[in-house]
């Protein structure tokens, strides 16, 4: 008596294909990302400033060390619109000082110092 049925077997290991390649794909594209150091999500500049020390690695598709005003944001190294940085301000540290960058719809909208 035969427990399974072998056809459908084969089509099921196949359904996963397409799903395997995007995946690829969002990893390949991803490997020039470049991560940096931020805050959690804060609701303005005010309060991102005030958050605590950076403990978050988050990264960006621009060529500099940190994120420029246009550069996408994401939470993963994988370039993919799912894992866009939420809308929100969050705080970064460039070296000597703080600044805060506003992301919307995964892009950083704006750059401002904290003071």
């Amino acid at each position: 008596m035969a427990l399974g049925n072998n056809c459908s077997m084969g089509q099921a290991r196949g359904k996963n294909k397409p799903i395997l390649a995007k995946r690829h794909k969002e990893i390949t594209e991803a490997r020039s990302f470049t991560p940096f150091p931020a805050s959690d999500v804060a609701a303005n500049v005010p309060n991102a400033c005030a958050l605590a020390p950076l403990p978050n690695t988050y990264y960006h598709d621009g060529s500099s060390a940190l994120p420029v005003v246009h550069d996408f944001v994401f939470s993963r190294k994988r370039a993919s619109q799912n894992f866009w940085l939420p809308s929100g301000v969050y705080k970064i540290n460039d070296g000597g000082s703080f600044k805060t960058i506003t992301v919307g719809s995964g892009r950083v909208a704006g750059i401002d110092n904290c003071k």
